[in-house]
C-alpha cells in the first residue's frame, strides 16, 4: 500500500467514524440505526488497520482481540435484553416500571428506549464484523494469514 493511500485512508477515517456514530444516534429520526451505524463503525476501524499494516515501513497497530469483541457483544447483549425486557413488561402488564422520558419529537433523546436499543445493536453490529474479519484473516493454522507472505 502506498504512503499516499495510507494517508488519505488516516485522514477520513475519523469522518467514517464520526458518520457511523451519527447514524447510530440518530437512527430513530433518520434512514440509518444500529445496524447501519454498527457496519460504517466495523468498516472505519477495519480500514484503519490496513492502512495502519501495511507496507512500506507503516507502523503495526494491534487489532482489537477476540476476547474484547466477545465482552462486547455480550455486554450489549445483556444490556439490549434488559431494556426490551422491561419495555415488554411494561407494555405487557400495562404499569409503568421506568418512567422512560419521551422528550420533544424531534430531538435526539425523544423516542424512549429506541436510541438506547440502537447505540446496543451499533455495538454489537460493530464488534460482530471486527470478530468475523478477525476469523477470516486468520488460516487454518491459527495464524494471522497476512504473516505468511512476510516470513
Amino acid at each position: 500500500m502506498t504512503i499516499i493511500i495510507q494517508t488519505v485512508i488516516r485522514n477520513i477515517v475519523p469522518f467514517i467514524m464520526i458518520f457511523g456514530a451519527y447514524v447510530t444516534f440518530f437512527g430513530h429520526l433518520s434512514p440509518g440505526g444500529g445496524f447501519a451505524g454498527g457496519s460504517i463503525l466495523a468498516a472505519g476501524l477495519i480500514l484503519e488497520h490496513f492502512a495502519m499494516n501495511g507496507e512500506n515501513g507503516a507502523v503495526k497497530k494491534q487489532k482489537i482481540s477476540r476476547e474484547i469483541c466477545m465482552k462486547g457483544v455480550a455486554v450489549s447483549l445483556i444490556g439490549y435484553g434488559l431494556i426490551k425486557g422491561v419495555a415488554f413488561l411494561e407494555g405487557a402488564l400495562h404499569v409503568h416500571i421506568i418512567d422512560w422520558p419521551l422528550g420533544t419529537p424531534g430531538a435526539l433523546l425523544s423516542a424512549g428506549v429506541i436510541p438506547l436499543l440502537n447505540i446496543f445493536i451499533g455495538i454489537i453490529v460493530m464488534f460482530s464484523f471486527l470478530l468475523i474479519y478477525e476469523l477470516f484473516e486468520e488460516d487454518e493454522t491459527g495464524r494471522n494469514s497476512s504473516a505468511k507472505y512476510t516470513e
